[in-house]
């Protein structure tokens, strides 16, 4: 509990060290993907681990992307390890669809799409099946989606998302990349 510092749910016994968690919508699922590679998902109510088994265990750690991102509605998990990006149904522990690798990860506020980035790449793909959803944007340097959790990279309409680039931080439309503005500088 935030407000008192009590610890108000069970705690989660997990292997290794966390290298970053990523909760649901609704602050219920906790997905931690570790330092060894792998990714596990908690009901951090009930206290127990949920069946999606992503990621190859490596000793060490792995230097390469690591990323998930929570579907709006809480049941499907976009994880991007090891060279493979795989939509996951949690409560079924099932992999709906992969493609190779990306390093960041955000779903449009309708949940319809999810748009993947890498090193000079953005693609938008469809939720549903993986395929090409409106336009996909290479650039000659580097490009990252803009935001977090509390500032997400699509605006509330999903009809447009924020992206960093050389031109700076700019705001693309979603169905064709067209550049509708732009503010301050790039890197």
């Amino acid at each position: 509990d935030t407000a008192t510092g009590k610890q108000c749910r069970p705690p989660l016994k997990t292997q290794g060290q966390p290298y970053q968690m990523i909760w649901s919508p609704d602050g219920r699922l906790l997905a931690i993907i570790g330092s060894d590679n792998t990714v596990k998902v908690w009901d951090t109510i009930a206290g127990k681990r949920l069946p999606v088994e992503a990621g190859k265990r490596q000793e060490g750690g792995s230097y390469g992307p690591r990323c998930a991102a929570f579907h709006p509605n809480g049941n499907l998990l976009a994880i991007g390890i090891d060279g493979e990006l795989a939509l996951w149904d949690v409560a079924g522990g099932k992999k709906l669809w992969r493609k190779d690798g990306y390093g960041v990860l955000a779903f449009s506020p309708d949940g319809k799409t999810l748009a993947a980035a890498g090193t000079d790449i953005i693609s938008l793909l469809e939720t549903a099946t993986g395929a090409p959803a409106g336009f996909s944007r290479h650039d000659p340097g580097s490009v990252a989606l803009f935001g977090g959790r509390d500032s997400p990279s699509f605006l509330k309409d999903s009809r447009s998302f924020i992206v960093y680039d050389a031109a700076g931080r700019s705001q693309l439309e979603t169905a064709t990349g067209k550049r509708l503005r732009t503010y301050g500088k790039g890197f």
